[in-house]
């Protein structure tokens, strides 16, 4: 095994008009109002005045949710989200994730958010960075918002002593590495905080066209992926 991502992954697109915020250097302000997302049309060449919403060009692909969790870490967003995103000072961004449309949080990055403490990121970041962390923001709902698929083993301790037994049986260490953090692959710690369960599951399964990651749905039983996924939620 190598690349634990997945081709088959659709962030969704859920309609609300809730405000997200992103911001690197957090100031004492409300980041919930709802009637500054989008309503200038700013961000991606859609929005209220652009004819409708943009098509995020990155939907479905798996490492662009990847991406986007690293470009959310390495632009200071954690500092006032948290790093999974679910800040209880500022704004959730399952929240976000779920109540409000991909063009709104995309505009919310590049335009800023007017009267609160989200500042534009459209000097700093590139259209296609901002698609990226709102790839990663919308895959929040699929573990958090009540949707996506649901690990039957989470958080199940003896399940992921049982995954990692399987991960070595299946020859995962040799690209992976045993503790899962290659430096020459994909460094599973990264897959654990930033990929949904689905994104995981489908990896293993189905494999990622382009990289390395063959399939192993013909190997590994649904239950044994499972237990894999489990394991790999707990390297740190």
């Amino acid at each position: 095994m190598s690349d634990m991502t997945s081709p088959s992954f659709s962030p969704r697109l859920l309609i609300g008009l809730t405000a997200l915020a992103l911001s690197s250097a957090c100031a004492p302000a409300a980041l919930t109002d709802p009637g500054t997302i989008g309503a200038d049309g700013g961000g991606g060449g859609g929005g209220a005045d652009g004819g409708g919403e943009s098509i995020n060009p990155f939907d479905g692909d798996a490492q662009a949710i990847l991406d986007g969790k690293q470009l959310y870490d390495d632009n200071g967003c954690k500092n006032c989200h948290g790093d999974d995103g679910r800040s209880a000072t500022f704004k959730d961004l399952l929240v976000s994730a779920t109540d409000s449309t991909e063009q709104q949080i995309f505009d919310a990055m590049k335009d800023g958010v007017p009267g609160t403490a989200m500042v534009s990121y459209s000097s700093t970041l590139s259209d296609d960075d901002i698609w990226k962390i709102t790839s990663w923001v919308t895959s929040l709902a699929d573990d958090g918002g009540g949707g996506g698929v649901t690990n039957p083993f989470e958080g199940d301790a003896t399940e992921a002593t049982a995954g990692k037994v399987v991960y070595d049986a299946n020859g995962c260490t040799n690209c992976h590495g045993a503790d899962g953090k290659s430096t020459s692959f994909k460094d599973l710690s990264v897959s654990a905080t930033a990929a949904s369960n689905e994104v995981l599951f489908d990896a293993i399964a189905v494999g990622v066209p382009g990289t390395a990651m063959v399939a192993y749905g013909s190997q590994i039983d649904e239950d044994d992926t499972w237990r894999i996924v489990t394991w790999i939620r707990t390297i740190e």
